[in-house]
C-alpha cells in the first residue's frame, strides 16, 4: 500500500487575552470532491525533517515568517484515501506553531483563510480528525498558561515577606499598610500572624519595623522588649509602648 507524509501547524496568536487559530479553506479537488477549511500542512520533500516540512509549508501557504515552534506538542493523524485507483495511508503530524502577525497571505492552493477561538473553530473545521487535534492543542495551550500563572503567582506571605525586607532603618509600616501594599487590605492580622512565625521558619526578615495602627509597637516573636530596644537603637522615639512622630 502505497504511503504518503505531510506536516503542518496548528498556528495561533494571542489577541487581548483571547487564543485565536489559523484556519484555511481549501477548495474542492481530485481527492476531495467538496471544498473543505483545515490547517496549514503539506508534503514532506526528500530529506526533510518534519518540523522543517511545516515550517516552510506555513510560510508558503500563509505568509507568516514570524513563527514559534511550541516544545511539548505534537500530534500525528492518519487516514486513508484513493488516488488513480489506489488505496493510500496517509500520516500528517502536526505541531503547535504562535505568531504575533495577523496578515496572512494565503497561496494559490487556498480559496480563504480565517482566525477564529476554539470553539468556533471547532465548528468551520470539516473533518473529525482535524477537530480532535485542535482539542487536543487548546487542551494543551491551556493546560500550560495555568502552569505558567502558578509559577508567575506570588503567594500572599511572599508579599509579604518582600515588603518587610525594604523597610529601611529608622523607618516603619503599620499591619494595616503592609496588608494594603500586599493587596489585602483588611489581612491585617494575617500580616501579624505571618510575621510572628518567621522565627520559628527562620526567616531573617526586620519584622520590628512593623506596628499597629494605633502606634503601638505590637506583638514580636522575639518579645516586646526586644522589639522595642530594636526599633530604638534605630532612632524611633517610643514612650509607653507608643511610637512618637
Amino acid at each position: 500500500m502505497p504511503i504518503e507524509r505531510s506536516a503542518g501547524g496548528i498556528v495561533f496568536r494571542k489577541t487581548n487575552g483571547d487564543i485565536q487559530y489559523l484556519l484555511l479553506h481549501y477548495p474542492k479537488g481530485s481527492r476531495t470532491k467538496k471544498d473543505y477549511w483545515d490547517f496549514p500542512k503539506g508534503h514532506v520533500e526528500k530529506g526533510e525533517k518534519l518540523i522543517e516540512t511545516a515550517k516552510r509549508e506555513i510560510n508558503e501557504e500563509t505568509g507568516l515568517n514570524d513563527i514559534k515552534i511550541i516544545d511539548g506538542f505534537k500530534e500525528t493523524i492518519k487516514y486513508y484515501f484513493y488516488s488513480q485507483g489506489k488505496r493510500v495511508l496517509k500520516f500528517v503530524t502536526f505541531f503547535l506553531v504562535s505568531t504575533n502577525q495577523e496578515e496572512i497571505t494565503i497561496s494559490k492552493e487556498h480559496i480563504g483563510f480565517t482566525w477564529a477561538p476554539f470553539k468556533e473553530a471547532i465548528k468551520i473545521l470539516t473533518y473529525d480528525n482535524a477537530k480532535s487535534v485542535l482539542k487536543k492543542a487548546n487542551d494543551f495551550l491551556i493546560n500550560k498558561i495555568k502552569e505558567n500563572s502558578l509559577k508567575n503567582k506570588v503567594s500572599f506571605k511572599e508579599k509579604v515577606y518582600n515588603l518587610v525586607k525594604k523597610i529601611p532603618k529608622g523607618k516603619f509600616l503599620t499591619y494595616k499598610e503592609v496588608a494594603i501594599l500586599a493587596e489585602r487590605p483588611t489581612a491585617w492580622r494575617a500580616v501579624g500572624n505571618i510575621l510572628n512565625k518567621t522565627k520559628k521558619e527562620n526567616i531573617r526578615i526586620p519584622c520590628h519595623r512593623v506596628i499597629r495602627s494605633d502606634r503601638k509597637v505590637g506583638g514580636y516573636n522575639r518579645g516586646e522588649k526586644k522589639k522595642i530596644f530594636l526599633l530604638k537603637k534605630e532612632g524611633i522615639k517610643i514612650k509607653k509602648k507608643k511610637v512618637i512622630f
